[in-house]
């Protein structure tokens, strides 16, 4: 019975078989699709999540590079005028690290904390430097001082920045 219908409707069979062949490819082709438009855009907010954070980290870097010191020394800048001028910059940088955790694994995202935190010890550093009240060091020794650690900081921080360039380039390689 089985070979009669197969001998009589073989060419129906055909097409049935066809049909649904058609309709599974056209399945696995949209979730393919469906997952390449997904990756896609994953990678492209990674991106901009990445130059986003190097542009807030090249501003903060800026701001250091920037800030009148000696104004500072002076006391020719009171406390808030010194934060309006530090934090914006400060916190731009905190909030691409903060978004940079949804794109990288811990070990990954540690490095942009470590800049993070880099950079938040400078401010530590000009606190203590400039506002210790009992300072023996003359005006020109603690702007000396600033200055160096500062730059000591940001030239570890360039090591740090070639690590993630490195990592990144790996990444997206692929």
């Amino acid at each position: 019975m089985l070979k009669e219908i197969l001998t009589t409707y073989w060419s129906q069979m055909t097409l049935l078989l066809l049909a649904i062949g058609y309709l599974i490819k056209r399945i696995f082709d949209d979730k393919s699709k469906k997952a390449e438009i997904n990756h896609t855009l994953y990678q492209q907010n990674r991106i901009s999540a990445l130059t986003n954070f190097f542009r807030n980290y090249a501003a903060v870097e800026l701001m250091w590079k920037q800030i009148h010191i000696w104004a500072i020394v002076q006391n020719k800048l009171s406390a808030e005028e010194i934060d309006k001028y530090i934090w914006p910059s400060l916190n731009s940088l905190k909030t691409s690290v903060i978004e940079l955790k949804l794109y990288f694994d811990k070990v990954d995202h540690d490095l942009f904390e470590k800049l993070l935190e880099s950079t938040l010890d400078v401010n530590q550093e000009l606190s203590l430097i400039f506002f210790s009240p009992n300072s023996e060091q003359t005006l020109v020794q603690r702007t000396n001082k600033f200055i160096s650690y500062r730059d000591n900081v940001f030239s570890k921080n360039n090591e740090t920045l070639t690590a993630i360039t490195d990592k990144t380039r790996k990444l997206f390689s692929n």
